[in-house]
């Protein structure tokens, strides 16, 4: 079901799998970012979701200053909404690739796991399997 839609975002309630699923579709604006990270930490709360399904692909470079945002702001209110697992859906592009992973690297651990899929199928068959 999806939960909200915009021109650079669509966030799907998966109830099957229990989990946020964000779908970037385009490089996004700091502002856009945080809008959507933050949408996603609502419907978690709200249904009580602990899984996560990011597909990245699309999303282009996250500039140091969101990534140093997502670490020390959005992780751990992620965590403390019930978000346990996350499975990030990896681009092509290099750059996203490295931006994304400085973020992962430094994303808090403690109760928490994250695995990198190429597929959106590979991502939710994880997911499926962590239940």
């Amino acid at each position: 079901m999806i939960y909200n839609e915009t021109s650079y975002l669509r966030v799907v309630y998966n109830e099957m799998l229990r989990s946020v699923e964000m779908h970037w579709k385009t490089f996004t604006l700091a502002d856009e970012l945080k809008t959507g990270l933050n949408t996603g930490i609502k419907l978690a709360a709200e249904m009580n979701l602990s899984n996560w399904i990011a597909d990245v692909c699309k999303l282009g470079v996250i500039g140091e200053e969101e990534q140093k945002w997502s670490n020390e702001d959005w992780f751990p209110r992620a965590i403390q909404s019930g978000v346990k697992r996350m499975a990030v859906i990896v681009s092509d592009d290099i750059f996203n690739q490295m931006s994304v992973d400085e973020i992962m690297q430094k994303a808090p651990q403690i109760n928490f796991v994250s695995q990198y899929f190429n597929s959106l199928e590979e991502a939710r068959a994880w997911i499926a399997n962590q239940n």
